[in-house]
């Protein structure tokens, strides 16, 4: 008479390399399954909601504030000999010299420190990327809010950038690219 061991006893000849083996490319296997969903599904869900990147231009000015070395950069003369060449605005294709002096004027008498400390060129890059922000087709507060992430990555020491931010947009739409 046979034990009910001995009737479903079953002989297997994989060795234990082989079960590794096995267990491991399983593993592989199941784990590129998981990244995929998760590739996939993320990359529906940046498609379906964009972020504006604000690519935030070399900004000198606020390198320096940021570092602390503003204090060694050269100040601005009020009672110098005025000298045309610091004090040129940048030349555009896209906007009339006019629009960028009336942004460059309505940024500079907001009375914001930041603001202030930019030069011409700067404050224009700076509208210039918000004007680009929303041509394609991106809502003023994800703009806001893409610029505001920017600066703070880009120059954390600084405080007054949400008040910089909220200037920038309200000059940049009024004067250099105004709602349609």
């Amino acid at each position: 008479m046979r034990s009910a061991r001995e009737e479903f006893e079953t002989k297997s000849n994989v060795k234990t390399f082989g079960a590794t083996v096995g267990i491991v490319v399983t593993s592989v296997l199941v784990s590129m399954m998981v990244l995929g969903v998760y590739f996939f599904i993320r990359s529906f869900w940046l498609f379906a909601h964009p972020n504006f990147e604000f690519s935030v231009p070399k900004l000198p000015s606020l390198s320096l504030l940021s570092t602390g070395q503003i204090g060694d950069a050269p100040k601005n003369d009020p009672n110098a000999t005025r000298s045309p060449l610091p004090n040129l605005l940048p030349s555009s294709t896209k906007f009339t010299q006019q629009s960028i002096q009336d942004y460059v004027d309505r940024l500079s008498t907001r009375g914001n420190s930041l603001a202030d400390s930019l030069t011409p060129e700067e404050k224009f890059k700076l509208g210039d990327q918000v004007c680009q922000g929303l041509s394609r087709g991106f809502t003023q507060p994800d703009v806001a809010k893409g610029f505001e992430e920017s600066l703070k990555a880009h120059f954390p020491k600084i405080t007054g950038v949400k008040e910089l931010v909220d200037d920038v947009m309200d000059s940049a739409t009024r004067n250099l690219c105004p709602p349609k």
